[in-house]
């Protein structure tokens, strides 16, 4: 038995990748840690209680940026809260930190697996390599539930319960071209660092491109 964590920001698509992975590794101990920085997440009393005279891998899961951003921000609108621009622009910051310990570039958390969410969903292979370097049983028994966690999907909620991969999740950024998104696109530009990282790191679609240099001119 071990211990796997699994660290992501919000509106990553978390839940349901947490449900696979209890789903693999049903004798293993399974925490999950939202929306905490890696640096606040090597300090947190809890993680270390977890950790404590056992062996601990965590998974430290990414999603698009524009995905995220698109979902996030729906997400706020639909809880009504979405005026409170630093708690978007804060979950914004999350992202980059969580991202840049996935892609090694900052060093705060020690024997982690990097997750690529919109990878996950789409490609078998790779939900089966992640499978395997958690040493669980591969099934996808659970590939179509949409998880109870955080209130379901940001756009479809729970209307595809039991057909959770007819959700769009690797095409939420194209909300970002909605006229619901225009007065909120200045937060994307505000993070103009983030929007830099993730051009460098993440291989975008021509739409996503053409979308970030529209915001970035």
């Amino acid at each position: 038995m071990k211990n796997i964590i699994l660290l992501a920001s919000s509106r990553s698509g978390h839940n349901f990748t947490g449900f696979m992975i209890r789903s693999w590794c049903p004798d293993d101990r399974f925490f999950q840690f939202e929306a905490i920085s890696p640096e606040d997440f090597e300090r947190n009393k809890d993680r270390r209680n977890v950790c404590r005279g056992i062996e601990t891998i965590t998974v430290i899961q990414v999603r698009d940026y524009l995905n995220f951003s698109a979902s996030w921000v729906k997400f706020c609108l639909n809880r009504g809260d979405a005026w409170k621009e630093d708690n978007i622009l804060n979950m914004l910051d999350t992202w980059l930190k969580i991202t840049k310990e996935a892609m090694y570039d900052s060093d705060y958390i020690g024997n982690k697996i990097t997750l690529i969410y919109d990878q996950f969903v789409q490609n078998e292979s790779y939900r089966k390599a992640v499978c395997s370097l958690l040493d669980g049983e591969y099934s996808e028994a659970g590939l179509e539930i949409v998880a109870t966690g955080g209130q379901g999907s940001s756009f479809d909620h729970f209307t595809l319960q039991g057909n959770g991969s007819a959700m769009k999740v690797v095409d939420r950024w194209e909300w970002w071209l909605s006229e619901e998104a225009e007065e909120f696109l200045h937060l994307l530009k505000v993070k103009k660092n983030i929007l830099e990282y993730y051009t460098d790191q993440f291989d975008l679609s021509p739409g996503q491109s053409k979308l970030v240099n529209e915001i970035l001119k």
